[in-house]
Formats: structure tokens, sequence, C-alpha cells
């Protein structure tokens, strides 16, 4: 069965830069269920580790450690969910399988792009807590 290339999902990081920083559904669905602390407690977890995160990822690059380097990279994306960081999460993921393929030159250039995308997510988080 072949696959619709119109269709297919594309991994390369210019083909990201489309999607919307943040997706407010996910913040609005944890407050239904949850509450607005919920929500407030999920944007402090975020905001507080996400630098560590991307701290590691970078030392762990410099010490060509990749399988450090795609366990950083998990848990950025899955930070990125947990906030509706859609386009963090997927440049993550990106660099999580850069790493696992042992490709330490595409990971620093999607590394970069995880930086980039993390600062306008902690932008329009800020905002988001404003409003």
């Amino acid at each position: 069965m072949e696959t619709n290339p119109t269709t297919r999902p594309s991994n390369r990081a210019g083909d990201l830069e489309s999607i919307p920083v943040l997706r407010s559904a996910r913040l609005r669905e944890i407050e239904r269920l949850a509450g607005l602390s919920a929500v407030e407690g999920v944007l402090t977890l975020f905001t507080n580790s996400v630098g560590r995160w991307i701290e590691t990822a970078t030392e762990a690059l410099v010490a060509n450690d990749l399988w450090r380097v795609a366990r950083a990279a998990h848990s950025i994306g899955s930070g990125a969910a947990a906030v509706g960081a859609e386009r963090l999460r997927l440049h993550a993921l990106n660099l999580e399988l850069a790493a696992t393929m042992a490709n330490s030159s595409q990971c620093e250039r999607l590394l970069e792009h995880v930086r980039l995308d993390t600062a306008a997510t902690l932008s329009e988080l800020g905002r988001v807590r404003e409003g």
C-alpha cells in the first residue's frame, strides 16, 4: 500500500514552522478536568524543567552521549505535549530520533530548533498566564 506524499507528515524542520507554537485547547482541557490550579501547576512544572532538559541535552551532545540526548529530548517532548506545544513536541521527537540514529550533526541542528521553539513556547505561555 502506497502512502500519498501529500498527506504523509514531514519530518523536515522547515515544514514544522507552519504549526502553531501553542494549542491552547490542551490547557483548556486540563482546566476543565482538573481546574485552574492544575493548569498553573503544569505551566510552572514545564517552565522550571524545560531549561534543565535542554541543558542536559546540550551537555550530552558535547560529550557525544547520544543516549542521554535522546532521553532529554523525550522529556522535552513529553513536557511540550502536556502544555500543548505541538511544534516543540515534534522538534523534540525529531531530536530524539536523530540521537537514536547516532546522527550528532543533525542533533546539533535540531537542538537549535528545540531552543528556538522553547523560547517561543515560554513566551506564549507567559501570555496565557497574563490572559
